[in-house]
């Protein structure tokens, strides 16, 4: 769900939207602590940034966007 997420989110600049940003905490909520469990929440999340970085939307961010937003989208997806 998350790399789908993303994906919206580079549609909706790509045509012109704006993304608002908001979080929430929720309480409560238990995750796996093991290093196997984190593992491959790890790569997951690695493998979906990886096959992000060979899309048109990727590219066509990376050549529309201005200099300081580039900076900030590379910071935020691919150099996490």
């Amino acid at each position: 769900n998350l790399s789908e997420d993303i994906f919206a989110g580079m549609d909706l600049c790509l045509r012109g939207g704006n993304v608002i940003h908001r979080e929430y905490f929720q309480v409560g909520k238990g995750r796996e602590m093991s290093f196997g469990g984190q593992l491959k929440f790890i790569s997951k999340l690695s493998r979906g940034t990886a096959e992000m970085t060979l899309t048109r939307q990727c590219y066509r961010l990376g050549t529309r966007l201005s200099f300081p937003r580039a900076l900030a989208f590379w910071y935020g997806h691919v150099g996490f």
